[in-house]
């Protein structure tokens, strides 16, 4: 098996079996975000501590091809199992997604796709300040 049919496996595992796919029912913010070069869209639903600092529930759900489907889901599993600060969640990058993939790097044809949930996040954060 070479390294290329390694991450195509994690992606296709991912996008087979996302991790925290569905609604939340009490989420405290729901997010769209959309790819329009694609059509790619997901929704993220969010719980934040009193503070509103950390997350420390995420949920989404949404349709679109298998990057980024696949990067949602591995975000998502890290977000929830370090209850991630949202400072920290704002210095992730495209890099950080390809690292959690287990990507050596993505095509720039790709990295819309790749980045689709982070970016969702982190503008929504960056638009509440």
């Amino acid at each position: 098996m070479t390294d290329n049919d390694l991450y195509q496996e994690v992606i296709l595992e991912e996008f087979a079996h996302p991790q925290h796919f569905g609604e939340m029912a009490d989420a405290q913010h729901k997010i769209p975000g959309m790819n329009p070069s694609c059509g790619d869209m997901l929704t993220l639903y969010l719980k934040l501590d009193k503070t509103g600092t950390k997350i420390t529930n995420i949920t989404w759900n949404g349709e679109g091809c298998a990057v980024s489907m696949s990067a949602m889901s591995v975000l998502a599993a890290k977000i929830n199992h370090e209850q991630m600060s949202v400072q920290d969640l704002l210095a992730l990058s495209k890099a950080n997604l390809e690292e959690m993939l287990g990507l050596p790097e993505i095509t720039s044809a790709r990295v819309k796709c790749l980045t689709l949930g982070l970016h969702t996040l982190q503008s929504f954060f960056n638009n509440k300040k």
